[in-house]
């Protein structure tokens, strides 16, 4: 009886861990996309290069450390018996091949969005990506990038 319960709170708060952690996913994607954009248009040299390759990387991880978290939420889950989509490699494409059109040429075929960019609705209890998220990473970078100018 109490067992019961205790399932249902584990099944829940899992639940909200995958959420979490497919949130924070996005938010690394499209920040790392953001950024592979912004060093296209506005880099020039080595030292800025390796710069946003620090930044790149940084960001990798905190896209690897989500994935993990995905992961083990999913794999509890699946331990009580509810079934939610496995996160790939391919699931984690950078949002350029979908939004600014770089990487997919003519004859190449059709892109479909991965999956996770419409989980919200899949996982209860997680959180829509706040709409603004993505206009204060650009400002983010275009002050970070303008400090780390002057700087040098």
């Amino acid at each position: 009886l109490g067992l019961v319960k205790l399932c249902e709170k584990e099944t829940m708060l899992r639940k909200g861990q995958a959420g979490d952690a497919l949130r924070d996913l996005r938010s690394s994607v499209r920040m790392h996309s953001r950024l592979t954009k912004f060093k296209k248009d506005n880099s020039a040299g080595v030292k800025q290069g390796t710069r946003f390759q620090t930044l790149k990387r940084s960001i990798r991880a905190r896209m690897d450390e989500a994935s993990a978290r995905y992961s083990r939420a999913r794999s509890a889950l699946r331990s009580l018996g509810v079934q939610i989509r496995e996160l790939t490699n391919a699931d984690m494409d950078l949002l350029g091949k979908f939004v600014f059109n770089d990487a997919i040429r003519p004859g190449e075929g059709f892109a479909e969005v991965p999956w996770i960019w419409s989980a919200s609705a899949m996982i209860a209890g997680s959180e829509p990506d706040n709409p603004d998220e993505g206009a204060w990473s650009d400002i983010w970078l275009a002050v970070h990038h303008s400090a780390v100018r002057t700087a040098y």
